[in-house]
């Protein structure tokens, strides 16, 4: 009988592992697919305009981000504090979880100007539906 015990508990251990390490690696993939705007891939050529976000326990630095209607943007999103993502539903534009320490970037064109809301989309706790930014596009 504790024989058997034994070997259920490194079965249940050897599980566990294997789930963890499974998380581990979803945790870790990044959005490789180019970003829509307006159901429209973003083109990959003319200057490009380099902005950063730092997300934290529960907010994102800067806040709010400005740029100019038609700027291509390379929004480089990182975080100081916890696992977060920054989605703008407004323009298709949306990134994975990105852990303490780590950076995802995604591209887009602001094809229209006005103020579109930004937040985590991220389960990261009790401040997480108060985690929200703007991004405002100008003429």
């Amino acid at each position: 009988m504790l024989k058997h015990r034994g070997d259920t508990m490194k079965q249940t251990i050897a599980v566990v592992i294997l789930v963890f390490g499974i998380l581990v690696l979803v945790g870790c993939t990044t959005n490789t697919q180019p970003a829509l705007v307006n159901n429209v891939v973003a083109q990959t050529t003319g200057e490009v305009k380099e902005m950063s976000i730092d997300a934290w326990s529960w907010g994102f630095t800067p806040e709010p981000v400005t740029i100019n209607k038609g700027d291509r943007v390379r929004l480089k999103v990182t975080s100081s504090q916890g696992t977060h993502g920054v989605t703008i539903p407004a323009l298709g534009v949306s990134t994975g979880p990105v852990s303490q320490g780590q950076e995802e970037i995604i591209e887009f064109t602001a094809t229209e100007s006005g103020t579109f809301e930004y937040f985590c989309n991220v389960p990261c706790g009790q401040g997480h539906r108060g985690m929200r930014g703007q991004l405002v596009v100008k003429e």
